[in-house]
């Protein structure tokens, strides 16, 4: 899975201000609804392909939230837990959510990552 973890904290490009500046214009011009259709091959389609073809994944493959909770609550709801199964936690991860998220719901205990951590490649070692 990539996280795209720091994409709204980032500066804004003057392309992205300028296509956001002209969307909230149209919703101003003729509400918002109204704006959300004149761009709905943008937002059901074009967006996943471009996100798609940037990682070099398909389409299908792409999933966008509007919340860094709903996306994790999402994913972890996905998978197939069973009783003892575990899920490692890094300081980095909302402790509280895996916890609430999967211990009502699957049984499964949190194991959680103390201290710093350092990413390499996809794995986590604890320092």
């Amino acid at each position: 899975m990539i996280h795209f973890n720091t994409a709204g904290a980032g500066l804004l490009s003057a392309q992205a201000l300028q296509a956001m500046q002209a969307f909230q214009q149209t919703e101003h011009e003729i509400g918002a609804y109204e704006a959300e259709l004149t761009s709905a091959e943008v937002l059901d389609h074009a967006i996943y392909q471009n996100i798609a073809r940037l990682i070099g994944a398909q389409p299908a493959n792409i999933a966008l939230f509007d919340s860094a909770t709903k996306a994790w609550v999402t994913a972890l709801d996905a998978l197939d837990w069973h009783c003892g199964d575990r899920v490692l936690i890094t300081p980095y991860e909302s402790n509280q959510l895996f916890k609430l998220t999967l211990e009502p719901r699957k049984g499964s205990p949190i194991g959680k990552l103390t201290g710093p951590v350092q990413f390499i490649g996809r794995a986590v070692k604890v320092i």
